[in-house]
């Protein structure tokens, strides 16, 4: 009898442990086995009108903007008091849209914020202990962009002559002044439209447009101070990323399509054919061995090896819409697209195994006929849990049909789970956002769904599995 019960616990164990927090209180992760018990944890009115709320890189802190201060929340203990840090001392006019701008440095310990607009600092504090660590002291730029990568820190005026700043937070503490950080000089006929950091921190990629010569990219060596290369081209480029293996530049515009350089001589390597994006993000798998290039002209979406530039897969793509949905699994494994084909229907996510290069799934989420492409919602994939089993999907809708959420099983297509959220007075959901560890998602609303939503949210509600 006792052999058959420890046969039965540990045919049950993996099913069991999945239902239930860690010994850190965290949230289980989402899986298979539990996606029918995921439900709402947490919802926070922001009171700000241009708030918005992101996950720390490991998943275990949920940060939203309020007028004038950033709070802190652990998704597993909802009711808990939230960590606040007072970013804005000196509210404006109006405070409600004071909320400031924020990110996490990519090791999760440090936030950085500002006042955007109306900034003399960028402030880094401790994610953990929610104290001030360092003042950043930026100068005479008062409304800048952020980007960050490592433990670097880079800040430029859009649209204005340099310096570009780039700061090492990994050093500061207390008020550091603006002649410690690195300064990148550009012409003074020029102006600074764009810049990027490579993954490990090694290189800084500066756009930069002047009357006489157009658009020229700088390609800055960080360690050093020096620049590596430059080139000059026709057009502006609309986004500029970094591959994840850190030996290419990556340039979109909307006449020459993406192109790929090659580093540190920024040598052409491959040119794709693409149309420019809405969210102005240069698609590529995880691990960057594919670019997502979408060609609307001829109704095509391919997927594209960086290194020989070869199709790995064509998908055909409705020609009347204008935003097409994907997403990548952690592993770069799986890739999901969504499309709404007027002569065939809609409603459909297509799952491929990029692995075997065929489709493994086309999961009915909202189908329509061809009769009606239009009568049912507009399906968006939006993220697959780390390890690839279960993907988050939202359907949008047409007329009154309702919004909701789907958990699907990618082995088998099975719906695991399906709710219409509770809207909160009317706000539209501008962003569904999954965290890290895949334990926990976000529904904001408030805003508009264009550019990333990351602005205009108001409220921000968590969905997982609860503790205990």
């Amino acid at each position: 009898m006792r052999h058959l019960i420890c046969i039965v616990l540990l045919i049950l164990l993996p099913v069991i442990s999945t239902h239930f927090a860690g010994a850190d209180g965290s949230l289980p992760t989402i899986t298979v086995h539990n996606a029918a018990l995921v439900q709402p944890i947490g919802i926070v009115d922001s009171g700000a009108a241009d708030g918005y709320a992101l996950w720390s890189p490991d998943g275990r802190t949920l940060a939203i903007s309020t007028p004038q201060e950033i709070h802190l929340y652990n998704p597993a203990t909802p009711n808990a008091a939230p960590l606040r840090l007072p970013v804005i001392t000196t509210p404006s006019q109006f405070p409600v849209f004071d909320a400031p701008r924020f990110g996490f440095m990519p090791d999760g310990a440090t936030l950085y914020a500002f006042d955007w607009g109306n900034a003399d600092s960028v402030q880094l504090w401790d994610v953990a202990t929610a104290t001030l660590r360092a003042r950043l002291l930026v100068g005479d730029v008062h409304t800048f962009n952020v980007v960050v990568a490592q433990h670097h820190l880079a800040l430029y005026a859009p649209y204005a002559p340099g310096p570009v700043q780039v700061w090492d937070t990994a050093t500061a503490n207390g008020d550091v002044s603006f002649d410690t950080a690195l300064l990148l000089d550009v012409d003074e006929d020029a102006s600074v439209t764009n810049i990027q950091i490579s993954a490990n921190g090694r290189w800084l990629a500066l756009e930069t447009l002047d009357s006489s010569r157009g658009s020229t990219v700088h390609l800055w060596d960080i360690n050093t101070g020096n620049v590596a290369a430059t080139i000059e081209r026709e057009y502006a480029a609309r986004e500029m990323r970094f591959s994840p293996s850190n030996d290419a530049l990556l340039t979109v515009d909307d006449f020459t399509g993406t192109s790929v350089f090659t580093l540190p001589t920024l040598t052409l390597r491959l040119s794709v054919p693409t149309t420019y994006y809405m969210d102005a993000t240069i698609p590529l798998s995880p691990d960057g061995s594919l670019l997502v290039a979408v060609d609307q002209a001829n109704a095509v979406l391919r997927l594209v090896d960086m290194r020989s530039g070869d199709e790995q897969v064509t998908l055909e793509r409705a020609d009347n819409t204008s935003n097409d949905s994907f997403v990548f699994s952690v592993d770069s494994r799986l890739f999901a697209y969504a499309a709404n084909f007027a002569d065939r229907g809609a409603g459909y996510v297509h799952i491929w195994n990029m692995t075997a290069g065929e489709q493994a799934l086309a999961i009915p989420v909202a189908p329509t006929s061809p009769e009606s492409p239009f009568s049912a919602a507009q399906v968006q994939p939006f993220a697959f849990t780390p390890d690839g089993s279960v993907l988050l999907v939202a359907a949008y809708p047409y007329g009154d049909d309702p919004y909701r959420l789907h958990l699907y099983d990618t082995r088998t297509g099975a719906r695991l789970w399906e709710t219409i959220p509770h809207i909160p007075e009317g706000l539209p959901v501008s962003a569904v956002r999954l965290n890290g560890e895949g334990s926990a998602f976000t529904l904001s609303y408030g805003g508009s769904f264009c550019c990333a939503a990351q602005f205009g949210t108001r409220v921000i509600e968590w969905w997982g599995v609860p503790s205990g």
